[in-house]
């Protein structure tokens, strides 16, 4: 038995009676592992195909993909802000195809640069630096 088949059995047994034996929040816990276990293992798998990309295709053609997938985000973002009216539902359709795109050919830089973890580490730093920011704007401009 799989571990996700494993924690969703736990999480029917604590669902189900005999009562008193839910801890608070023990189904969901178990759930939400489950979840992330099924998640981590999508993620090998589409590493797989992107390694795969890089090693066909070869570096150079990826690294122009990536490339040429931002330039047509950049596209789609600026058509969605010219757009009106139903033209903004196609627009916005637009956007999520690009940033699916994007997002992959940024994974795939990832693997090819083998810098992940540095990548983490940035955004890491990133988001707390710009938190800062945002609290001193709050100060600055009365809001909290």
């Amino acid at each position: 038995m799989k571990i996700t088949e494993r924690l969703r059995e736990y999480a029917k047994a604590y669902r189900e009676p005999p009562t008193g034996r839910e801890v608070e929040g023990t189904v969901e816990l178990l759930e939400e592992a489950a979840e992330h276990i099924e998640m981590l293992g999508g993620k090998e798998e589409r590493d797989i195909v992107f390694r795969r990309c890089i090693c066909d295709y070869g570096t150079q053609p990826q690294v122009d993909m990536m490339i040429e997938e931002m330039s047509e985000l950049t596209k789609a973002l600026l058509k969605w802000r010219r757009a009106k009216g139903a033209e903004l539902t196609a627009a916005r359709g637009c956007i999520i195809d690009e940033l699916a795109d994007v997002r992959i050919m940024a994974r795939q830089m990832e693997i090819l640069f083998q810098a992940e973890d540095e990548v983490e580490r940035r955004i890491d730093f990133k988001v707390q630096r710009q938190s800062k920011r945002l609290e001193e704007w709050e100060a600055k401009n009365g809001r909290k």
